[in-house]
């Protein structure tokens, strides 16, 4: 498959481009010069968009931002003067972290790239960039091509628009998607491509809720996911409740309802929830001859019913001894907000935006305080 990118930077990038390990992809640097004629060479030809957060060109002498670019080409995506198609937004870590603050830019691009994942070193990065791009097109290819349909057909979306983002056959999408999402989703103004994309990303794959990550899931099933056998276990028994909607060759996620269920049917009528880490592994390898892991304790932790991950080390948690943070941005699909000890103690949550609840951050003190003492 051949991918066709426009690149937006005022520095020669190809070594960087070069090292995204991705068969097939063609790229186009557009140096700057002034916003018209920059803007203009962004044609439909382009499956994809990567651009700088800081560029050089100048109009008058003034710098102009990539994101002032960015929302010139969403107008006209909009507009349909120009075909809908992923941005990414890419720069030096120190760049990025100032744009984080700039919430009004966020739903205007699809990604965040630092250029540091694309040192020669960086090899896992460099994949998931990779993995990310060809997510990005076809996610795009699936949105475009489900609005069209839409609007061909006048059904006003509904059932079958939501089965086509979800992977989900119209019968059961209604039955796994909570109704403020499939009432978002189906209302006509939110059909706009980048609208629809920003929206699946930010509100529903980025956080657990309805789709978990493999990390919650490892969790929920008392399962150390870095064990020998889990990448087996995994692709073995646990495909039929993946979700292969919008997205999914990037963001790898499984229904939570389903895996309820599949727990309940195919493994044990205990719910997963009231066993421990070690009981629900010992079940798992008895009922499919394996020899899983159990997910250990995270330092400074003690409850080991593990159900959902830190959301910044990624370490399973219990919602017993694990903290609650708060965001704004929390919809109300998704599951609540937790952190480590460990996490809270090297104040991450706050650089992340985050601010703990004003109960667990006087549990918080109250911890740390015994444990000055007990030093």
């Amino acid at each position: 498959m051949s991918f066709d990118v426009v690149i937006v930077d005022d520095e020669d990038v190809s070594e960087l481009v070069g090292n995204i390990e991705l068969k097939g992809l063609n790229y186009n640097l557009v140096t700057p010069e002034n916003f018209s004629n920059d803007i203009d060479k962004i044609t439909d030809k382009y499956d994809l968009i990567i651009m700088d957060q800081k560029l050089a060109g100048n109009i008058g002498k003034i710098p102009y931002m990539g994101t002032t670019l960015i929302q010139e080409l969403r107008t006209r995506m909009a507009e349909a003067r120009l075909a809908p198609k992923p941005i990414i937004l890419w720069s030096i870590a120190g760049n990025i972290t100032s744009y984080q603050h700039e919430k009004t830019s966020h739903n205007l691009v699809d990604a965040v790239w630092k250029k540091e994942w694309l040192h020669i070193s960086e090899h896992e990065k460099r994949k998931e960039c990779a993995s990310e791009v060809v997510a990005l097109i076809r996610g795009y290819k699936l949105i475009n091509e489900s609005i069209s349909e839409i609007r061909a057909t006048d059904s006003g979306g509904g059932d079958e628009f939501l089965a086509r983002i979800f992977g989900k056959d119209p019968s059961r999408v209604k039955g796994l998607v909570p109704e403020s999402v499939f009432n978002h989703l189906s209302n006509k103004n939110n059909q706009i491509a980048h609208y629809v994309s920003g929206f699946m990303i930010n509100a529903v794959l980025r956080f657990d809720g309805f789709l978990i990550d493999e990390c919650t899931l490892a969790a929920r099933l008392g399962v150390d996911k870095g064990c020998s056998q889990w990448e087996c276990f995994k692709n073995q028994f646990l495909l039929a409740f993946k979700y292969e909607g919008l997205f999914s060759e990037y963001y790898h996620r499984w229904w939570a309802p389903e895996f309820e269920n599949w727990w309940l049917d195919e493994v044990s009528e205990i719910y997963p929830a009231s066993l421990s880490a070690d009981e629900r592994t010992r079940i798992l390898n008895e009922k499919f001859s394996l020899s899983l892991s159990s997910a250990k304790l995270s330092h400074n932790h003690t409850e080991d019913h593990f159900w959902h991950c830190c959301i910044i080390d990624k370490v399973p948690l219990d919602a017993l001894d694990a903290f609650k943070v708060t965001s704004s941005e929390r919809r109300e699909w998704q599951d609540q907000f937790y952190v480590c000890y460990d996490a809270v103690a090297a104040l991450k949550h706050k650089v992340l935006g985050y601010e703990l609840s004003v109960r667990d951050r006087e549990r918080f003190l109250k911890i740390r305080k015994q444990k000055k003492n007990n030093a």
